[in-house]
C-alpha cells in the first residue's frame, strides 16, 4: 500500500515474546492500520522485504498509534528502524491519562471500554482451534508457528483497535485538556 500521504498509522508486531532485550527475541510479523478503516499484515519470515518499506513509511513526523507503544518502539528499534523519526501515541498510557480507575489497561480492555468491539478473542480462537492448542496462551507463546493466513486477522485487529481507541480518545484528550502531555 501506499501510505506516503497517511499521517496518523496504527501499528502493531507480532514477536517470538515479550523480552525484547533477550537475544533469541525476533519479530515475526507487523500490522499497520489507517483511520479509514484499511490493515495489512506481513508476516516477516516471508516476506523480509517489508522492513524496507517500514523503514520508508516510518519517518518523516508520521503519528504511529500503538496499544504499549513502548514495547512497539523497541520492536521497530529491533528491526533496524530509528523510531525517533515519528511521534508516539500509546493508547494504554492515554487511557491512563483519561481514567485511572481501570482494572486493566489491556488492549481488550481498554478497547472495551471505550466501546469498541474488537476481534481479538475471535482471533485468537480460531488460531486456537485450528491448530488444536490448548488455550490462547499458548497461542501466545507459539505465535511464530502460526501460519499466516490465521496470523493475518489477529494482527491487523490489533493495530485496527489501536486506531479505534485513538479516535476515541481525541475528544476526550481534548475536553479534560490533556492535550500538552500526550
Amino acid at each position: 500500500p501506499n501510505l506516503s500521504n497517511e499521517k496518523i498509522i496504527g501499528l502493531d508486531y507480532e514477536t517470538t515474546g515479550l523480552q525484547y532485550w533477550h537475544p533469541d527475541f525476533r519479530v515475526v510479523g507487523v500490522s499497520l492500520a489507517t483511520l479509514d478503516g484499511k490493515g495489512w499484515y506481513w508476516d516477516l519470515r516471508q516476506t523480509p522485504q517489508v522492513v524496507q518499506f517500514l523503514r520508508d513509511t516510518i519517518r518523516d513526523g508520521k503519528l504511529i498509534v500503538a496499544h504499549n507503544a513502548q514495547f512497539e518502539v523497541q520492536c521497530t528499534r529491533a528491526l533496524g528502524i530509528d523510531p525517533r523519526s515519528v511521534r508516539w501515541y500509546c493508547t494504554m498510557v492515554g487511557q491512563c491519562l483519561i481514567n485511572e480507575h481501570l482494572p486493566s489497561y489491556s488492549l481488550a480492555n481498554v478497547a472495551q471500554h471505550n466501546g469498541i468491539e474488537t476481534r481479538k478473542e475471535a482471533e485468537l480462537e480460531k488460531i486456537r482451534a485450528a491448530l488444536g492448542w490448548k488455550d490462547s496462551a499458548e497461542v501466545m507463546r507459539r505465535f511464530q508457528e502460526v501460519p499466516v493466513e490465521l496470523a493475518a486477522g489477529y494482527g491487523i485487529s490489533d493495530a485496527e483497535d489501536a486506531i479505534a481507541i485513538y479516535k476515541k480518545h481525541i475528544p476526550q484528550i481534548r475536553d479534560q485538556d490533556l492535550s500538552k502531555v500526550v
